[in-house]
């Protein structure tokens, strides 16, 4: 994502505690597209709320893992295939769930005690690891031997019913060792996916770009809500990485053209990879894949491709790189005058104040969006991202 290689500041879990009253808004369960909406209360007694701090345990509440967002009185949680860590302590819990089919109970094991055949499992398997999305485009194989695993302790606990499906999902997952690379598919909120091949370390090839980054999940759900913004335009994402910001507003936005661009080649390789799995190739809206290099792009480079809108995520971590997209930005300013959205995980003050001294040194203005954005994909919300438009 732009001129990357510098190590970013680690993730932190976000532990929630004594709360009485947790609203959870379940997107939907990984691997399946939403439906109509399907709203109940969830008791969930306080001695049988599960812990999951330890990382090896990736079912949260009831059988997946989950994200989690602490706030005022509240939690939001949203389904995804990876642990997590995430403590609760509740009385009672509202649910929001978008599902196809909604069979959530107090846990997984009461529900397991009492009805001890496999048909409950089977729907599990059905969809999550069985499913054609993730059979088609697996998870990591130390989730799903997790996730797997832990499923199966559920059903001994509760002297359910053995399935042998569930036993040989496992032992598909045994033998193999996890790749450097796994799918992650980003569920959108009508219907389909953003599916994104990604690196499974978070630092490789001398790069960050070949993850997916809390900023550009934020910008993508930001663009959701604000479709006018780019429908029917020309849009130049800069730093595009793995490129889910990108690939979300051209599968919901509809945009005339969109422009992702990076520097890495090990970037614009995997970028290439997913702007074609997600069946942007040959689509509309027109779409390439450009190298571009921040410290010699040129005004006439930059007016040809004449961006009505620019969009950047996560691309001011670093001092450096904070300093070269500054002089960019004031070039692309200069050529198309387009609007210009960049969104930031605020991880170091300084480096972020030095960005905003960079901005007005080059007498570019900017504005804080306020407001949030519509909750729909899975990251840690307790970071403190910032998204502004800058102008002169």
């Amino acid at each position: 994502m732009g001129v990357r290689g510098k190590q970013r500041g680690l993730l932190t879990p976000c532990l929630v505690g004594s709360l009485t009253q947790i609203r959870l808004s379940y997107l939907h369960r990984h691997l399946l597209l939403p439906a109509q909406d399907s709203t109940f209360v969830w008791h969930v007694p306080t001695n049988r709320v599960p812990d999951l701090c330890d990382a090896s345990n990736c079912l949260s509440l009831i059988f997946f893992s989950a994200a989690a967002v602490g706030g005022a009185g509240s939690l939001d949680v949203a389904v995804t295939l990876r642990p997590l860590a995430l403590r609760v302590a509740g009385v009672h819990v509202h649910v929001h769930v978008p599902l196809i089919q909604v069979f959530v109970v107090e846990s997984l094991l009461e529900h397991l005690q009492r009805d001890t055949s496999s048909q409950l499992i089977s729907e599990i398997l059905d969809q999550t690891c069985r499913h054609s999305l993730c059979r088609k485009f697996p998870p990591s194989v130390r989730f799903r031997r997790l996730f797997l695993s832990q499923l199966i302790k559920q059903q001994e606990e509760a002297g359910a019913d053995p399935l042998d499906e569930l036993y040989d999902a496992l032992a598909e997952v045994l033998g193999p060792e996890d790749a450097n690379e796994c799918y992650k598919n980003y569920l959108l909120p009508h219907g389909g996916a953003v599916t994104l091949l990604e690196n499974t370390a978070l630092i490789s090839q001398g790069t960050t770009g070949l993850v997916t980054w809390e900023a550009g999940l934020y910008l993508a759900e930001w663009a959701l809500d604000h479709r006018e913004v780019f429908t029917g335009r020309t849009v130049l994402e800069l730093g595009s990485g793995m490129g889910v910001t990108g690939i979300t507003v051209c599968r919901c936005c509809s945009p005339s053209s969109l422009v992702f661009s990076d520097y890495n080649p090990s970037v614009l390789q995997k970028l290439r990879t997913n702007v074609g799995v997600n069946g942007l190739s040959n689509a509309t809206p027109v779409v390439s894949v450009e190298q571009l290099d921040w410290t010699s792009a040129t005004e006439e480079q930059l007016q040809k491709i004449g961006a009505d809108v620019v969009i950047a995520a996560d691309v001011t971590y670093d001092p450096e790189v904070a300093r070269n997209l500054v002089t960019l930005v004031s070039k692309v300013i200069r050529s198309s005058g387009p609007e210009v959205f960049i969104c930031s995980t605020i991880r170091n003050l300084e480096t972020h104040h030095g960005f905003k001294q960079h901005l007005e040194n080059a007498g570019i203005k900017h504005k804080v969006i306020t407001g949030g954005a519509s909750r729909v994909f899975c990251y840690d919300r307790t970071l403190s991202l910032e998204l502004i438009q800058l102008y002169r």
